[in-house]
């Protein structure tokens, strides 16, 4: 059960972070945004790249995504 430390804990950390809005990836073919993910890898820096293949036209391209380093011992926690 949460407590009321738990509230002010809570807005501390998350007040004055900053929100960042990322386009979806779209088809370098036919510039369509829905795909499926047919497979996943792991970076050893902590980046993913993703096999996916087109819906519309069954291309098949990669997505890479890299995290930014956060500066704290938890790793990829932010």
């Amino acid at each position: 059960m949460p407590t009321k430390g738990t509230k002010k804990a809570e807005r501390i950390r998350w007040d004055g972070v900053p929100i960042v809005f990322v386009q979806r990836a779209t088809c370098p073919s036919c510039g369509g945004a829905r795909y499926i993910r047919s497979r996943t890898v792991a970076g050893g820096d902590g980046s993913r790249t993703k096999l996916v293949v087109c819906k519309i036209c069954r291309q098949a391209f990669k997505i890479c995504e890299e995290f930014p380093e956060t500066g704290n011992s938890a790793g990829g926690v932010w």
